[in-house]
């Protein structure tokens, strides 16, 4: 297999944008880990941050693409591919090699039926406030780079990913607000329906990239203020980081998992409405 013809499989191993924007995440994580080890001198500081953005990486296709990862293929062409979508995507130019690799029809048939990623545009809006505010907190910590008595041991990392993290869990959902509102305005305009699944494809991938950012970056956060605080972490407390993320991803399930229930009951009724209304009409 020649890189060209991998690199085809790998946009279709992507093609749900929820997926990327945590692989874009994955790569910062990734660079910031190389400028950390560069700056302090500490190499395996580099290997931890790209065990971390493998870990993401990973996980975005179990949380989101519904599909295996293509490390076992070929670890080194996936993260030149990695790298090169990265560079595409900040150039603009990575729809146009999106434009022959979709396949929403025959591989997203599951994750349309999903109910866990669906929530209200309230509920969209409080996280998105929730993001943005940690944004905002995580940019005034940004100065304790330049305090000498900050106890954290790597600044660069504890203080450069919860800021990343909030950003692009700011990012997607924006985008995923966006979308719901665009599905609403194309449902009420009755188009075509193929457009509404692609659109609501879209958004639900976002917004699990979303809440799966807004962990994240929470628990990056807390664990450079327990840093900076001087706490010296021990088993039991990587243990109740375990659970509290593990509590989070529960509710997080939960919730979406209730939004759906309630978007699907309305959805159906506004199908049965509009069934209703066609039938009245045909002559």
């Amino acid at each position: 297999m020649t890189f060209k013809s991998f690199w085809s499989v790998y946009l279709n191993h992507h093609s749900l944008p929820g997926t990327r924007v945590l692989h874009y995440f994955a790569t910062t994580i990734g660079l910031l880990s190389a400028v950390e080890a560069i700056v302090m001198g500490r190499p395996l500081v580099l290997l931890a941050g790209i065990a971390i953005g493998y870990v993401i990486a990973i996980g975005s296709h179990w949380l989101i693409e519904r599909n295996p990862p293509l490390i076992r293929v070929n670890a080194w062409w996936g993260a030149i591919a990695d790298l090169r979508m990265c560079w595409l995507a900040l150039r603009g130019h990575l729809a146009r090699e999106l434009v022959d690799s979709e396949a929403w029809r025959k591989q997203r048939q599951k994750f349309e039926r999903s109910r866990t990623a669906r929530a209200s545009m309230r509920v969209r809006y409080i996280t998105l406030a929730v993001g943005a505010l940690g944004l905002v907190a995580g940019l005034l910590d940004l100065d304790d780079i330049f305090e000498p008595g900050a106890g954290l041991h790597y600044p660069i990392i504890q203080l450069g990913m919860p800021v990343a993290a909030f950003i692009a869990a700011t990012v997607a959902g924006i985008k995923s607000i966006g979308l719901a509102r665009l599905a609403q305005s194309v449902h009420a305009q009755s188009l075509d329906a193929r457009s509404i699944d692609a659109r609501s494809v879209k958004r639900d991938s976002l917004w699990r990239a979303h809440l799966a950012l807004l962990a994240f970056g929470a628990l990056a956060m807390a664990m450079a203020e327990f840093a900076e605080a001087g706490f010296q972490p021990s088993a039991e407390f990587y243990l109740a980081v375990a659970l509290l993320t593990g509590a989070i991803g529960c509710v997080t399930i939960v919730i979406g998992a209730s939004a759906g229930r309630f978007a699907a009951a309305g959805g159906g009724s506004m199908a049965k409405a509009h069934t209703g209304q066609d039938r009245a009409s045909a002559p």
